[in-house]
């Protein structure tokens, strides 16, 4: 379902782009709920390796479906 928007966007990375920013905001609204100073150091760059992989992702995946069909 998540593709099929994406592909029927007239934008898709713009698309993808409002979609991270609404997480983002989301996200953000959470921070309150915990201690940032108890999460261990590994865990934040785990989060920023992940965060980073999926932003490679869904960048190439836009592009794929303004050139490709959904089905490719």
């Amino acid at each position: 379902m998540w593709s099929a928007s994406i592909k029927g966007s007239p934008q898709p990375l713009a698309f993808n782009l409002i979609g991270g920013v609404f997480v983002g905001v989301l996200l953000a609204a959470l921070l309150p709920m915990f201690r940032i100073g108890e999460i261990p150091a590994p865990v934040w760059r785990l989060l920023a390796a992940t965060s980073v992989a999926h932003a490679v992702y869904l960048y190439w995946m836009s592009l794929a479906f303004e050139r490709a069909p959904l089905s490719v």
